[in-house]
């Protein structure tokens, strides 16, 4: 059974799974500022995947977080922005929780970046003329 919950800012997240006589809880988005897509990828036509592993302590912060997969000269930009993600406070103080954050960049245009719960979000370069 998945339950959600509808997030201030409209985002819809995941809050537990229930799987046989196990309640396992994810951390809910609260905040995911979004990189910019970084100039010189957009002139060399780049665009993928990262994957990020990240910690998350009970307070709700990114104390850490290591790119897993993806291109290199998208990986810094989705890093710095995976550090500055806020979490839900844990319950009953609850050591670091772990979670994945996909950043996804590609080519096309969309009106803003999109947000897709748990933890992806789809970063656009919109190429003119």
């Amino acid at each position: 059974m998945l339950r959600s919950v509808l997030l201030a800012a409209g985002l819809i997240a995941s809050v537990a799974t229930f799987s046989g006589a196990q309640l396992s809880h994810r951390p809910i988005v609260i905040s995911s500022p979004l990189p910019g897509y970084p100039p010189i990828a957009a002139i060399k036509k780049e665009r993928g995947k990262i994957l990020i592993d990240v910690k998350i302590d009970s307070s709700g912060k990114v104390v850490s977080a290591a790119v897993v997969k993806g291109p290199s000269i998208l990986s810094k930009v989705a890093l710095e922005k995976a550090l500055e993600w806020r979490f839900n406070e844990a319950a009953n103080g609850t050591g670091l929780r772990p979670a994945r954050l996909t950043f996804v960049f590609h080519r096309g245009c969309m009106a803003k970046p999109r947000f897709t719960p748990p933890y992806r979000v789809d970063i656009v370069w919109c190429p003119t003329g």
